[in-house]
């Protein structure tokens, strides 16, 4: 009677897993027809090709598990599973597109804040040894509690050097905030190499100062300087630790010296993590919280996978896949806000 009832449940459990499979495969396999026949949405060849490898294959886990191999029919079902999830969206994008991102950022005691960023191409050498590009922001943020926003328009150069192993490069920026039209220059410089990326950037204020922002009270952009350095956690190619210093010239007051330090995790192709502290002269320590919607990248490994832990603590990257990758720099302008009466001085700044 045991045995028998033993038996009943593998029973059972083969022909719920049959089922699976084929109802899986039905829906996976008819899909990308349903999508193809809306108004709205067209499917792409790939995408059904996709659907037809996940249903296949869920039917075959299907058939291992009415063959008893159960255990290896829910691992195969999982495995297949993920590879049709994980590739992400935007892998068959158009090229301009790839190379566009969206942040959503949240830092302690303060508003939401979100920003769109593009890179694209204005020359590559035939190998790609050299590179001239523009990048192009827009950002909504919240200093002092007033909704501003700041767009960013820069162009930059890149060098390929030792095979392809190092890349230099250098940038300059205009940035404006239309708010309370602050505007500056900026000056960058970086090197990245193997698993390492520094960069240096300057910040020229050039709008000066902004009378009766509100009764009594003054605006003005600052002159700066940063500094940032960023390196692979080793065995985890999809995670970065990055530290930064930075410095700004105050006007009246103590100037401004602080560092932050935090974590960037490629969670998906799809979705990039940073999260960390910030500590300045004016201020105690505050978190923030960065969240990235990128298209997908066949050079971009990532967390959510069979395998993210690697064998190898380091891999060597190949430069000429970060040529047209984005300039590490602050893009809002940091303003200092003098109210007159009391002589209290206020900095506003990014992370």
């Amino acid at each position: 009677m045991f045995l028998l009832q033993i038996h009943s449940k593998r029973r059972v459990r083969t022909v719920i897993s049959l089922l699976t499979g084929i109802i899986g495969a039905a829906v996976f396999s008819v899909m990308p027809a349903k999508i193809a026949g809306s108004d709205a949405l067209d499917a792409s060849p790939a995408l059904e090709r996709k659907a037809k490898t996940l249903g296949n294959r869920l039917m075959s886990a299907a058939a291992g598990a009415a063959a008893g191999g159960e255990r290896a029919a829910v691992n195969q079902a999982a495995d297949a599973t993920i590879d049709f999830l994980l590739p992400g969206v935007g892998s068959e994008a158009p090229g301009w597109l790839q190379r566009t991102e969206f942040e959503w950022s949240l830092r302690e005691d303060n508003k939401p804040d979100w920003s769109i960023l593009t890179v694209q191409p204005l020359y590559q050498s035939l190998m790609q040894t050299d590179t001239v590009f523009t990048q192009i922001s827009a950002l909504r943020n919240h200093p002092f509690g007033e909704a501003r926003t700041t767009t960013n328009l820069g162009i930059g150069y890149r060098r390929l050097l030792f095979n392809d192993t190092i890349m230099v490069g250098a940038n300059s920026f205009f940035d404006h905030e239309w708010q309370r039209d602050h505007s500056r220059i900026g000056l960058g410089a970086e090197a990245r190499w193997n698993n390492f990326d520094f960069y240096a950037n300057y910040y020229n204020a050039i709008s000066g100062t902004k009378f009766e922002v509100h009764p009594n009270t003054t605006e003005k952009a600052l002159d700066g300087y940063d500094g940032e350095i960023a390196s692979q956690i080793p065995y985890l190619p999809s995670a970065r630790v990055r530290a930064k210093f930075y410095h700004y010239d105050v006007t009246s007051a103590s100037d401004l010296d602080g560092w932050s330090a935090g974590i960037e995790v490629d969670l998906h192709q799809n979705l990039q993590l940073e999260f960390g502290i910030d500590d300045d002269d004016s201020s105690s320590e505050k978190w923030f919280l960065r969240v990235r919607f990128l298209p997908a990248s066949p050079y971009r490994p990532v967390l959510l996978r069979r395998n993210p832990i690697d064998s190898v603590a380091f891999r060597p990257r190949n430069m000429r896949e970060q040529t047209l990758s984005k300039v590490r720099r602050e893009n809002e302008i940091t303003v200092q806000r003098t109210i007159t009466v009391r002589g209290s001085v206020t900095i506003s700044r990014g992370t």
